[in-house]
């Protein structure tokens, strides 16, 4: 009760529309994401080199769980590289 004598029904506590929706969308791009690199493994040893990824890098990603996006890891690799690169430039 509070002061004015009324009952005031409380919310439920569940889990919120926008959570669900955050949880569906990560789970979709994790999904694209392991789709992703899938296709990177029918790739040959030496078209893997001219991106800048060996078979093990594909392995690696591979053993990622579910709900975790493998191409989230090749796009920091990608910028790690990008960095070493300019750092040598100068």
């Amino acid at each position: 009760m509070n002061m004015s004598g009324a009952i005031r029904a409380r919310q439920p506590r569940g889990v919120s529309l926008k959570r669900v929706t955050q949880a569906l969308g990560a789970a979709y791009r994790a999904w694209l994401g392991r789709r992703a690199v899938a296709s990177l493994d029918e790739l040959e040893d030496w078209q893997l080199a001219d991106i800048g990824l060996q078979r093990c890098d594909i392995d690696r990603l591979r053993g990622y769980t579910p709900m975790r996006d493998p191409t989230i890891e090749l796009q920091a690799r990608r910028a790690s590289a990008a960095s070493r690169t300019i750092r040598r430039r100068v």
